[in-house]
């Protein structure tokens, strides 16, 4: 299937593609105007290029075609339509995306799950790629459906929770459903012990009292700790302080903009002393959450 009337040169630049043929990529190119934004079998030439592994065809037609479109999604060929970014996020190429981003490709495009690059790099368990769309200005926030949310997956599948935790940080919101009404943040937390992205839930904004049910039955590893269990009694007898209550609104308030895009930039360009920058930023409790995360991730 075709975008386009299909020309029998796009044809030849699969064949050429398949082929690992580089000159005569170039003559389609060069001599033939080839459209590159045609596709064959569902996919365009530059998809096919990755997909192949041509590095060599694939590096040649980024840097040398004109108008092509980035963010055009092809067909792999196991059922799964993808924009390059999502595709070259899923296999763990890194410096692919590098690419891809700075050559203009949308950050925020999505497959035909209506999951973003962001979402992939979170299933695949890499904080890496996660933390370089982070920087790249992905939208933390881009869905509220649990099934398209980052961190509702970080939260549901184990060995997560440092990405989790970045997540959250950079200005993901903690207010949405769960796949279920006991199906929540809470619940996947409790469920995996992450007892301090718990707190940190608390600290931006989630109610974790709306869900008492959940405390009459903690798991051993929750309930053996003196110091947690000593801070959830406090947390759930004890309205939040106002100061706590500031940061959280003035945080929801800067998340809103753009879906929560560079968020912790947009934090620093408040008219606010450093003081109360860092407060925002929750910088207090960053290098706690960090070192515990990281020993849970480990194990």
């Amino acid at each position: 299937m075709t975008s386009k009337t299909m020309t029998p040169h796009i044809c030849n630049m699969f064949g050429a593609v398949v082929a690992d043929d580089l000159p005569t990529v170039m003559k389609l190119v060069e001599t033939d105007h080839v459209d590159l934004n045609q596709t064959f079998r569902g996919a365009t030439a530059l998809a096919m290029a990755f997909y192949k592994n041509r590095e060599s065809i694939f590096h040649w037609i980024l840097n040398n075609a004109d108008e092509i479109d980035l963010d055009m999604p092809s067909n792999d060929g196991k059922g799964r339509i993808e924009p390059l970014l999502v595709a070259a996020c899923r296999v763990g190429n890194k410096e692919m995306m590098t690419i891809l981003l700075n050559k203009g490709a949308d950050i925020d495009a999505v497959d035909n799950y209506n999951h973003t690059a962001l979402w992939m790099a979170t299933r695949q368990r890499r904080i890496d790629i996660v933390e370089l769309l982070i920087s790249y200005g992905a939208k933390i926030n881009i869905s509220e459906m649990w099934n398209e949310s980052p961190l509702y997956l970080s939260l549901k599948y184990p060995r997560r929770e440092k990405m989790a935790a970045m997540l959250i940080l950079n200005g993901a919101c903690v207010n949405f459903p769960g796949e279920s009404r006991t199906k929540t943040l809470l619940h996947w937390c409790m469920f995996h012990c992450h007892k301090d992205i718990i707190k940190l839930l608390a600290y931006t904004g989630y109610n974790i009292t709306k869900e008492q049910g959940i405390w009459l039955s903690l798991p051993a590893r929750v309930a053996e700790d003196v110091e947690f269990c000593r801070w959830l009694k406090d947390e759930l007898s004890t309205p939040p302080n106002l100061q706590r209550q500031c940061r959280v609104a003035i945080r929801r308030q800067v998340l809103h903009q753009e879906a929560g895009r560079l968020f912790l930039q947009k934090l620093k360009t408040l008219p606010l002393p450093q003081r109360l920058l860092d407060y925002l930023a929750m910088n207090d409790i960053q290098t706690e959450l960090a070192l515990s995360s990281e020993s849970s991730e480990s194990e």
